[in-house]
């Protein structure tokens, strides 16, 4: 982001399935890629006044993510907890489902002796 040249239009991830190709992601308008929505009709973004917010905004989280990570701060922090894990495949490696069995064993009355 801090070294495009030319401004930002979106960003998006190919999804790659053997039944089906689609882009994921956010643009600065309508109809840069197929069924891209740009940031003014997705929920996150539409209260964002213009585009370079929406930008600002993006480098100002991963500044802050950068300088924890750079502090040793590796905390697990979904976004939407617990709505984000229902729909991710990495359970297994997942250290949130710990976190919270941990913190149930912890305050739970009933295993105080």
């Amino acid at each position: 982001l801090v070294l495009a040249k030319q401004q930002l239009a979106g960003i998006a991830f190919a999804q790659l399935r053997v039944d089906q190709i689609a882009f994921s992601g956010i643009t600065v308008e309508e109809n840069l890629l197929p069924k891209v929505k740009s940031f003014e009709k997705m929920t996150q973004t539409q209260e964002i006044a213009n585009w370079p917010t929406v930008i600002m905004n993006w480098q100002r989280v991963l500044e802050n993510l950068a300088l924890q990570f750079l502090s040793g701060e590796a905390t697990v922090n979904p976004k939407k907890y617990p709505e984000t894990c229902q729909y991710c495949s990495l359970q297994a490696l997942c250290r949130i489902n710990e976190a919270t069995i941990l913190s149930d064993i912890e305050f739970n009355p009933e295993t105080e002796a």
